[in-house]
């Protein structure tokens, strides 16, 4: 916009303050999309955080532990259970808090955009 070939001061004034409210716009603009790329960064991250948890818990079943004649007394079974079991709790954990991170990041570059 050309403030000089407006035909009055109050154009001139009009012109110059909507050159303003664009100046500030785009800068809103730009620093709205940088929230939104690191908030897109910082939720991949969280994914792949909780994707690895998960398959650490999927891969960290113990071995069995056996007698000599190949038979699990029912108290050793239940105390190999109860320990998975627990180990498998704490992983889970684990993977739904990276999970309610990754929601959060997600939902902040829903925010941001």
């Amino acid at each position: 916009l050309d403030c000089k070939r407006a035909s009055t001061p109050e154009d001139r004034q009009r012109i110059e303050e909507l050159e303003r409210l664009l100046k500030k716009s785009q800068e809103e603009k730009a620093a709205l999309e940088k929230k939104a790329k690191e908030a897109a960064e910082r939720a991949a991250k969280a994914e792949a955080q909780a994707r690895r948890a998960l398959a650490a818990a999927d891969a960290s079943r113990k071995p069995s532990k056996v007698d000599d004649a190949g038979e699990m007394s029912p108290n050793s079974r239940a105390k190999l259970a109860a320990a998975e079991d627990s180990e498998a709790d704490e992983r889970l954990r684990d993977a739904l808090k990276q999970l309610e991170a990754l929601q959060r990041a997600h939902e902040e570059l829903q925010a941001a955009l």
